[in-house]
């Protein structure tokens, strides 16, 4: 008992160094080469999973996938993303500093997208962002596609294929114009007013 406490306390204190590739079952798993280049699919399963301890692997499934080549300088490709089902089992047995490296890296990209697109992820704080609170929580990341595809449920695919960065781009541009048209309005409503 008191050697399996060590081991737990050695990889907690363990520090979280980054490591982009490990073997594991015989597979080479390697960490997403460009986070900024993942697809729309890859962010939002991401984000739905974040960091819960129920869906930890599932999240390091996306980070980490096989390994299906490299070139002389070390680069490589993983394949090509199909859902986190695939590898989430076997990403339970995933080494718990390759995860905490693995996170701190991913945390860093959230935190950097975060502060990039203040229009999405900053909330106005006003009854139509209450509002908005509650539907995002119950819909979450599905609304977003639903509205980014048209209501269309047969562009809903093309999509998430769409880079996560480019679909941020195009939301936060939505929200600037839609925020420039409302203030817009009200100032020609407010005009409008002061004549009577």
């Amino acid at each position: 008992f008191r050697d399996l406490v060590k081991l737990i306390d050695e990889a907690l204190n363990k520090p979280a160094e980054f490591q982009k590739s490990f073997k594991m079952g015989g597979v080479e798993f390697g960490f997403h080469p460009n986070l900024d280049q993942m697809s729309t699919a890859e962010y939002v399963d991401l984000m739905t999973y974040n960091s819960e301890p129920e869906t930890l692997h599932k999240l390091i499934a996306i980070l980490f996938r096989p390994i299906n080549g490299k070139d002389a300088l070390g680069n490589y490709k993983i394949v090509k993303y199909n859902g986190s089902d695939k590898y989430a089992e076997i990403m339970k047995q995933t080494p718990l500093h390759i995860v905490n490296g693995a996170l701190v890296f991913f945390f860093e990209f959230v935190e950097r997208v975060t502060q990039e697109y203040p229009e999405i992820f900053n909330s106005s704080g006003s009854s139509e962002g209450a509002s908005a609170a509650d539907f995002w929580f119950r819909w979450g990341w599905y609304a977003t596609i639903v509205e980014l595809a048209s209501s269309d449920i047969l562009k809903i695919d093309k999509v998430l294929k769409i880079p996560a960065l480019e679909m941020l781009t195009f939301l936060a541009h939505k929200m600037d114009r839609a925020k420039l048209e409302a203030s817009l309005r009200d100032q020609k409503q407010g005009k409008n007013i002061t004549r009577l």
